[in-house]
């Protein structure tokens, strides 16, 4: 049986995560929107990564 400290820290581990993972695809996205280094294909993947990933947390 696994202890609810354990579960607590994994949830909270598993919620910071996947914040942090949306608010980079998120700065990179609005840097690649101003520099446009790597065209729309990329922009729409690093936009659909920060949505899922904030709809996850």
């Amino acid at each position: 049986m696994i202890a609810a400290a354990t579960m607590h820290a994994f949830s909270t581990e598993m919620l910071v995560g996947s914040m942090t993972f949306s608010v980079v695809a998120t700065v990179l996205c609005l840097g690649e929107s101003i520099l446009e280094k790597l065209g729309e294909r990329a922009q729409r993947g690093l936009d659909h990564a920060a949505y899922f990933a904030a709809i996850f947390s």
